[in-house]
């Protein structure tokens, strides 16, 4: 007759999961005040950007277009800004970047 093992058997998986959820934990409970400063900034300011990137479904050089920027032009040649004022132009931050026109409502 076999004598049952009374241990508790953990496969890797169990254990890496185990050990993740754990140290995740333990960070929350012990990070510096410095980690949580931005909120305090947040309730000063009545304005509040949040950005969400989602991979894949926006390209950041039309985002934020450098119009004034020859090589920009001349690498996108189909789908580049025009500077401000034109038919399809960019909205003018700073003279050299500008923001996609259907990005208004962020100026």
């Amino acid at each position: 007759m076999r004598k049952k093992s009374s241990s508790l058997k953990m496969s890797r998986r169990d254990f890496f999961k185990l050990s993740g959820l754990s140290a995740a934990g333990l960070a929350v409970t012990v990070m510096p005040k410095w980690v949580w400063a931005a909120s305090n900034l947040i309730q000063d300011s009545p304005k509040i950007l949040i950005v969400l990137f989602q991979r894949g479904a926006a390209d950041g050089l039309n985002m934020v277009a450098p119009f004034n920027d020859r090589y920009y032009h001349k690498s996108r040649p189909t789908i580049a800004l025009n500077p401000p004022g034109q038919d399809k132009g960019a909205l003018d931050l700073d003279g050299t970047f500008g923001l996609h026109p259907a990005l208004s409502s962020l100026m």
